[in-house]
Parts: structure tokens; C-alpha cells; sequence
């Protein structure tokens, strides 16, 4: 039988290919939208779940823990303001959701809860409003008209989604194992601050004796860059690549200096493997090794050691950004600079112990990134297959 005209997707489950096309609904006839209670009592809340047994939503995503619940069953729930607003979350059992939320609960028996989470993910879908303070126009974006095909292809749809998510969240939470694995081992490896003998050594150095303490601007030059005039063309789109503070490790840049740039600025150039820190900005404290050679504007700081080498200090660094961020950037306020890097005392091991911390850091590193890789490859994976399970103008 062949189906009628209208919507389809391009790829469908064999027991729907003849099922004939998706109908175009209004999302309101289909849910009931209730706003989070802003006045839960605070005294209520906790952070971890051992404080309390039912789970409560922010506009952050289920990061809060109650005594008590105020919802049961399938639910969505959607941040309702600021830079966040429009993420979704799937709720179920017994929970709640706490101030800037909105509540989409199903109202009919003909939606699979599961299957509309798809649709309200999609980029686009929610309608926001406001500059300084974004807003999601509930209402408005549930107006929308949608596609839906009949429930037993919902269910098959959200089913096959499903089990994608289950595998995102899997390699994901190895992903995030990982890197407390690493966190957990740099605390070993580098000694406490004040003190100058790690809590784990590798047995060739056990009996080492203690590490030397300098200063970081007694074993490394540093300088920073800067920026050419802005309003010049002349100055831009050269064969320089021009790395900002959140591209210090990234291998390509979105802007690039000619010459006439770089020798008219306080840019300075870098090479691929230079150990560079943000010195503000909103990933003040990172550390990296350069991906590429370029120029730096002024909040980076270049740091290439003497009688260190770059990935020990590169791991070092990384190490200690916690430190150095909450003693120098208070409330995420104030900037670092050459100065305050520059006189940061540590200890340091002999460059034996060096390559040996900086090549199991590191392997732990390439394990981080090949996950990180797996991960990325499953969620485009679910990307595609989307474009395809939904016709063209929902996913």
C-alpha cells in the first residue's frame, strides 16, 4: 500500500514504512505546563543524595536533593531563565522542580513522554526572549506546530533513542571517571603545598630525597601578548593564527594577523608545544600546550622553562589552577598576571622524575581524549540518525 502524501522520514522502522504520513499537532493540546515552586523552604535542600531521598530539578538539571516529593510520574522539565534557559531534563518517579522551571506534564495517551523530550531538545525549538537576562516564552513555543506520527511509533522512535542515550550516558560517566582517576592521581603525585615530598613516588625515585623549591620566574620566561588595533583591515586576516585566551589549546583560531599586525602590536609569537596560560577571561587559569605556532594577545601568558620540561609543567599547572584560581580570582573576580604566576614558590623534582610524572599524566591524557572522541562520535551519531527518524523541519 503505498502511503498518502504528506511528512515522512527518510528512515523508518519496516512495520511503519506503509503507516502513512505524521500529523501536524499543537505541542499545548498535548501537555500541561505548571511553573517550578519557587518557595520550597531552603532549609530543605541538599547537594548530595544521601541528605535527602527524592530528587529535585533546577534550571541547572537534577543537582539538588528533598525530604519530601511534590511530583510522581513522567515529566519534562525546562530551564526557565538565564544563559541556561531552553535546556530540558526527563524527569520520572517521584521528584520536584524548584524555582525558573517549567513543568511539561502529558496530558493525553496518545504521546510517548520519552519521544516529546526529543522534540523539545531540538536546537531552536524553544523561543527565547531577552538579552540580559534570557527567558524562555513557554507558551509561545508550545503553540508551535509539531509533527507526530501514531503511538506505536513513538514508542519504537523513543525506544531506539533510548538506548543511544544509555550509551552516551555510559561512555560519558567513564569519561568523567577518567578524569577523576587523573585528579585523584595528581594529588598523589605532586606534593600538598608547603610541602616538598610527594604522598606517590615511582619506585626509582622513592629515595630521592625531597624536591628543590623555586619560584616559577626563577625556571621559566614568560611574557605575554597583545592586541593589534582593531579597527585596522590591514592588520588581519594574514597567515598568523592569532590565538586567543580560549583557544590556547586548540589547533585552529578564528582570527589571524598579517604581518603589518604582528610588527605594529604587542602581539608576540609562540610555538606549538609553548606552555600557555589565560590569564583572564572566562577560562582564566587554564593551562595548555600550544597546538600551533601563532601570535597571543594579552591575556595569555607564554611560559617556556629552563631545566623543566613543557609537559611536566603543563600537568603541573593544570594541577594547580584550583589553587592558584581561589586565592587571586575571588568570587571569579580579578585577573592573573606575569607577576602573581611569576612568583608562585613550589617544589620541583630532577628531570628524571619530571619525564616520568609528565608520561603517565599524560597517557592518562590520551585515554581522556580517545573517550572524549567516543563520546563525541555517539552523540553526532544520534544527531544523524535523527535527521533521519523525523521528517525535515523538527529534528
Amino acid at each position: 500500500m503505498k502511503p498518502a502524501d504528506g511528512p515522512v522520514p527518510r528512515l523508518r522502522f519496516p512495520e511503519f514504512r506503509d503507516a502513512g504520513p505524521w500529523e501536524v499537532k499543537r505541542l499545548e493540546k498535548y501537555v500541561e505546563q505548571r511553573a517550578g515552586n519557587a518557595n520550597l523552604i531552603k532549609g530543605r535542600l541538599y547537594a548530595e543524595p544521601g541528605h535527602g531521598r527524592f530528587p529535585g530539578f533546577s534550571a541547572s538539571g537534577q543537582d539538588v536533593w528533598l525530604d519530601t516529593f511534590e511530583h510522581a510520574g513522567p515529566a519534562i522539565i525546562v530551564s526557565a531563565v538565564g544563559a541556561r534557559c531552553g535546556r530540558c531534563f526527563l524527569a520520572d518517579g517521584k521528584w520536584s522542580a524548584i524555582a525558573n522551571t517549567h513543568i511539561l506534564f502529558p496530558q493525553k495517551s496518545d504521546i510517548d513522554i520519552r519521544f516529546l523530550f526529543e522534540v523539545v531538545t531540538q536546537d531552536g525549538f524553544w523561543i527565547i526572549s531577552g538579552s540580559g537576562q534570557p527567558f524562555v516564552k513557554v507558551r509561545d513555543s508550545l503553540r508551535q506546530e509539531v509533527l507526530l506520527p501514531s503511538l506505536p511509533e513513538q514508542h519504537k522512535i523513543a525506544d531506539c533513542l533510548a538506548s543511544l542515550d544509555d550509551l552516551i550516558r555510559a561512555e560519558g560517566e567513564a569519561l568523567a571517571a577518567l578524569k577523576v582517576h587523573k585528579r585523584g592521581l595528581m594529588q598523589r603525585l605532586f606534593p600538598r603545598p608547603g610541602e616538598t615530598t610527594p604522598r606517590l613516588r615511582f619506585p626509582e625515585f622513592r629515595d630521592a630525597g625531597p624536591w628543590e623549591v623555586k619560584r616559577l620566574g626563577e625556571v621559566c620566561e614568560m611574557f605575554s601578548g597583545g592586541t593589534p588595533a582593531t579597527g585596522n583591515a590591514d592588520f588581519y586576516g594574514g597567515g598568523i593564527p592569532f590565538i586567543r585566551s580560549a583557544e590556547i589549546g586548540l589547533a585552529e583560531t578564528e582570527l589571524s594577523l598579517t604581518d603589518a599586525g604582528l610588527l605594529n602590536s604587542s602581539a608576540k609569537l609562540v610555538e606549538s608545544g609553548d606552555v600557555l596560560l589565560a590569564l583572564y577571561g572566562a577560562n582564566s587559569g587554564d593551562a595548555a600546550l600550544s597546538a600551533i605556532s601563532g601570535a597571543i594577545n594579552q591575556a595569555i601568558l607564554c611560559m617556556r622553562p629552563r631545566n623543566l620540561i613543557k609537559t611536566y609543567l603543563y600537568q603541573f599547572l593544570d594541577y594547580w589552577k584550583s589553587l592558584i584560581t581561589s586565592k587571586y580570582l575571588q568570587g571569579g573576580q580579578g585577573n592573573l598576571s606575569a607577576e602573581i604566576i611569576s612568583s608562585l614558590a613550589t617544589s620541583f623534582p630532577q628531570i628524571a622524575e619530571q619525564q616520568k610524572i609528565a608520561a603517565c599524566l599524560s597517557s592518562l591524557d590520551d585515554l581522556i581524549r580517545a573517550q572524549g572522541a567516543r563520546l563525541e562520535a555517539l552523540k553526532a551519531h544520534k544527531r544523524g540518525l535523527m535527521q533521519q527518524l523525523f521528517p525535515q523541519g523538527i529534528a
